[in-house]
């Protein structure tokens, strides 16, 4: 998987500086567990695309195919959801510039 999806990881201590700095540098976030739940909605006001697995807090967080990708919680589908990423790249791009705005919005509401 590493080599057809380059990847950056962001380590579990990161403080808010070093999470806003990564999500800036990234276009979709693999989430492997609902541990990183707390992460989505930072992630998403940057403009990233979350891919997780189904299930729990992480899948009522993602619509799937609206602001990022729920897969059933295997590598092989984790792995094709990475590769529809990819191939889907401007696509990808343009729903996480959207939920982005979309965040500021109610942001700016509140």
């Amino acid at each position: 998987m590493g080599s057809d999806h380059p990847m950056t990881l962001l380590h579990e201590g990161a403080t808010a500086a070093e999470q806003a700095a990564f999500f800036h540098s990234i276009d979709v976030l693999l989430l492997t567990g609902e541990r990183q739940a707390e992460l989505v909605r930072p992630a998403m006001a940057c403009g990233v695309f979350p891919v997780a697995p189904g299930g729990g807090a992480l899948a009522t967080l993602i619509t799937s195919g609206q602001n990022g990708l729920v897969a059933e919680p295997e590598g092989a589908a984790l792995h094709a959801a990475l590769a529809w990423c990819s191939a889907h790249s401007d696509e990808v791009r343009a729903m996480g510039y959207r939920q982005a705005q979309a965040l500021a919005l109610q942001a700016g509401a509140a």
